[in-house]
């Protein structure tokens, strides 16, 4: 009897090993997988952040330029003319946007769909039939640094 148990503790000498290396290949796969979905979730999480900054950035910038077109007074011939001189460009240092570039511009139209003409009084005379200008301000920011850099775009409509 003791020569059947010895031989079979022989031939079940290493049976835990193969199961041990599965065990072992299974977790650091599993733990691999997960090191990946967290390092993904934390660069979302960073590249959503720096969105975010860039989207208030574009629209302080938005809010500046109506500070700029408006603000002085409300002739619509001086304010057509601040609309097509307008080029701000400007890096913020404020906190919370830190690091933000961004740049505002303004096109101007008349009613009657021509680009507006601060130079030609004629066009601010009742006989002239154009009573409205429309301008349309766009702000372009951008934060961060390559390689988590966003870029947003905000485009403001007004009329005097």
């Amino acid at each position: 009897m003791s020569r059947d148990i010895a031989c079979k503790l022989k031939f079940q000498h290493g049976f835990l090993l193969p199961l041990a290396l599965f065990i072992i290949v299974v977790l650091g796969g599993m733990a691999i997988i997960v090191s990946k979905k967290v390092s993904q979730s934390s660069s979302s999480y960073i590249l959503d952040g720096i969105s975010v900054q860039t989207f208030y950035a574009a629209e302080s910038g938005a809010q500046a330029g109506l500070h700029h077109l408006f603000f002085s007074d409300t002739d619509r011939q001086l304010v057509d003319g601040r609309c097509a001189a307008m080029n701000i460009s400007q890096t913020l240092y404020s906190d919370g946007l830190k690091n933000c570039v961004v740049a505002v511009s303004c096109s101007c139209t008349y009613e009657n769909n021509t680009i507006c003409d601060s130079t030609n009084s004629a066009n601010y005379l009742g006989v002239s039939g154009i009573s409205n200008s429309f301008y349309v301000i766009n702000s372009h920011a951008q934060c961060g640094v390559e390689p988590v850099m966003s870029l947003h775009n905000i485009e403001v409509g007004a009329s005097l």
